[in-house]
């Protein structure tokens, strides 16, 4: 399914300058390189031999492992690495790899891969912050509990946690085994956990595949059924949810679908969503994801979000 392995690197404080001396140590056993060049267009030359960088802030770095990586340097110090490998199936070689970068770079260093040729596999779940459709991620804690909670929420988006001083490495899914379903529920649990916005939703569910729409209709909805205001043009929901019960990815994306598209399947107009919660502790927890995709959380005829 996956075929274009993309290994992302930001390294604050890490001159543009160094990277040739210092990629050899990060990269470890992983790959070895041999020479760079000033890009577009320049020559090749040894990494031993001195490259003037001048305003161009861009390396390309031959290595035997995938294609050349790329190297940018954005705002004079924030040095970015690019790397696509052809080996999928190196995961957990890149789980060491990020590993010796995040213990040899430390600060604010930050590490994660993604898929290139399988982004519409995720298009029909939430991509949370930090985590996003990404298998590994490694970064500092502090960016995480900006982004969470708390770190525990984090986590619970992962399945395995290493600590590194004061960064984590998180990983999930390095099996390859049906990545979208593995991904699915983590991902609603990091998207209810989030306490700033941008969390990603897909704009519309009217095309999906058969095994996407088992995934999203797998739980029963916990709406009752909508009424329409028409002076308003606003749905309105009531939600009365048992103790330990949640609102369906059906739900939340049935939501998404009518606040996208503006009509209902009647042509009626529609400026808004309102769901009026039974319980407001309820309408605590379940009111992330509401207000992400736009729609008013209420509970007792007070609004919450």
């Amino acid at each position: 399914m996956f075929t274009q392995l993309q290994l992302r690197l930001r390294l604050p404080g890490v001159r543009l300058e160094d990277i040739p001396t210092r990629l050899p140590t990060l990269l470890g056993e992983f790959a070895s390189v041999s020479r760079s060049r000033i890009t577009p267009g320049s020559p090749w030359k040894p990494l031993d031999e001195p490259l003037w960088i001048g305003t161009l802030r861009a390396l390309e770095i031959e290595c035997s492992r995938g294609d050349s990586i790329k190297v940018t340097d954005h705002d004079g110090g924030d040095t970015r690495v690019t790397w696509t490998v052809r080996d999928v199936g190196a995961l957990p070689e890149v789980s060491s790899l990020f590993t010796r970068v995040i213990e040899q770079v430390g600060g604010d260093a930050e590490a994660w891969t993604e898929f290139l040729d399988a982004r519409s596999a995720f298009q029909f779940m939430p991509s949370p912050p930090l985590a996003r459709d990404r298998l590994i991620y490694a970064g500092p804690v502090a960016k995480i509990i900006a982004a969470y909670d708390c770190e525990a929420s984090f986590r619970a988006g992962w399945h395995a946690v290493r600590e590194l001083g004061a960064h984590r490495l998180c990983t999930r899914a390095l099996d390859l085994e049906d990545v979208p379903a593995q991904l699915f529920p983590l991902s609603w649990t990091l998207a209810r956990h989030v306490k700033v916005e941008g969390t990603e939703y897909p704009s519309t569910l009217r095309t999906r595949t058969p095994g996407e729409r088992a995934l999203v209709d797998a739980e029963p909805s916990r709406l009752d059924a909508a009424r329409y205001d028409e002076m308003s043009a606003t749905y309105v929901y009531r939600v009365a949810l048992a103790p330990g019960q949640r609102l369906s990815a059906r739900d939340i994306l049935g939501i998404r679908n009518l606040l996208a598209f503006e009509e209902d399947e009647r042509d009626r107009p529609v400026l808004g969503v309102r769901v009026e919660f039974d319980d407001r502790g309820a309408a605590e927890r379940e009111r992330r994801p509401l207000i992400d995709i736009g729609a008013e959380v209420w509970a007792h005829g007070e609004r919450v979000a």
